[in-house]
């Protein structure tokens, strides 16, 4: 017996270039083959082997079923069991569960492209950043509450999230939110909630498929936000205010912070691209993981720091070179604004061994800045503003 199919069991055969049923019964199984005996000759044979796959394509189980539609035949498992290539592309096109998350959640992901939607956004820190790239997984918080290099989240918006939450990784579906407003840029004293230098995951569409997912009308820490598995529901929520990226009242705030949430962990390589605010960061991620295709710079993506509560910097250049002094290096770098009121910090190494000096930079008459001279020879220096490595270069020979 295989799958329900046993010796003696009455099958039919339908003969598709006549149009005629024959009835034919089990002799044998064998090596994925079934041998039927035909009650009348068919094609002058009393006896075939045919594949098993044949059922619910030319054998079925009830004169009725052989003159069955393809699709009602494709929704019974007893049919499917047998693996026959057409019944099993077309359940899982139009009737399995997977197909079935796409017709109601093709028509959301339109809508969402149509607000200018191209991905499901994670901003984390650069520290973060590297982990999850070494780890191959963006993980939930539950899953990464003890390792967490760099917990960029308000502690009173956690305290009255529910902790449901922590176990989804989170996204949001537009640039820009009023959370990434609060946290990100380099803070004066490293007031929480902060996201020193801040990187962008932009994960693939096909996230939306998932099983288990949710879509949020807000933010996943208020208890304002509506959430549902729901396709056709997500659908009726306000996207127009979801996306709007022009000034708005106070209660359409939260709907700005508007998340999907996927559980547990998502693998990167679900990534469509990493972006940086400034291209010392990128510079940096080569250095300490490689190259890699998806990086780019588009400081269009994060807050314009004029715009923040606050003093917020960054590094926008950071350059190493030699000088007319032989044997010195100049390091050079260009901040978004004055950095006078920070902290400075170049940490060297030579010959394995790291020394740490805190300086402060000079502004330079094409406004930027040096930030210190280094005598060769040198491996490595590492630049940190208000204790957050910022710029790094390594001596390439």
């Amino acid at each position: 017996m295989r799958k329900g199919l046993q010796v003696g069991m009455t099958l039919y055969h339908l003969n598709r270039r006549r149009g005629t049923v024959t009835q034919a019964v089990v002799q044998r199984l064998e090596n994925g083959s079934v041998v039927v005996e035909f009650e009348q000759a068919v094609a002058g044979f009393k006896q075939v082997t045919l594949p098993i796959t044949s059922i619910g394509e030319w054998l079925f189980f009830t004169r009725e079923d052989a003159a069955a539609s393809e699709d009602s035949l494709a929704l019974r498992d007893e049919y499917r069991a047998f693996g026959n290539a057409r019944l099993v592309r077309l359940y899982n096109s139009r009737y399995s569960p997977a197909a079935r998350r796409r017709s109601s959640r093709g028509p959301l992901l339109e809508t969402l492209q149509r607000h200018g939607f191209r991905g499901f956004l994670h901003y984390t820190d650069f520290a973060n950043f590297v982990q999850i790239m070494e780890d191959g997984y963006l993980y939930s918080r539950s899953l990464v509450q003890k390792s967490l290099p760099c917990d960029a989240a308000d502690p009173d918006v956690l305290e009255n999230t529910s902790t449901d939450t922590f176990e989804y990784a989170r996204f949001f579906y537009r640039p820009k939110t009023p959370t990434l407003y609060s946290n990100a840029g380099i803070k004066l004293g490293n007031s929480r909630p902060h996201m020193p230098i801040p990187v962008l995951l932009v994960f693939r569409d096909e996230l939306i498929y998932h099983d288990s997912v949710l879509f949020l009308d807000g933010g996943g820490g208020s208890h304002k936000s509506t959430r549902t598995a729901d396709a056709r529901e997500a659908l009726q929520f306000d996207w127009d205010a979801v996306f709007r990226m022009d000034g708005y009242p106070g209660e359409e705030k939260n709907k700005r912070n508007a998340e999907f949430l996927y559980p547990d962990k998502v693998s990167t390589a679900y990534l469509k691209r990493i972006v940086f605010r400034a291209q010392p960061d990128l510079d940096r991620a080569r250095l300490i993981l490689g190259e890699n295709p998806l990086y780019t710079v588009d400081r269009n993506q994060f807050p314009d720091p004029r715009y923040q509560r606050g003093d917020r910097n960054y590094l926008c250049s950071f350059v190493v070179k030699p000088t007319e002094s032989e044997g010195v290096f100049a390091v050079i770098g260009q901040f978004y604004s004055d950095p006078g009121a920070y902290t400075h910090e170049l940490r060297i190494t030579r010959a394995g061994k790291e020394k740490s000096a805190q300086i402060k930079p000079k502004r330079l008459p094409n406004g930027s800045y040096l930030i210190g001279r280094v005598r060769r020879p040198v491996s490595r220096i590492a630049y940190y503003m208000e204790g957050h490595q910022c710029g790094l270069w390594e001596d390439a020979r």
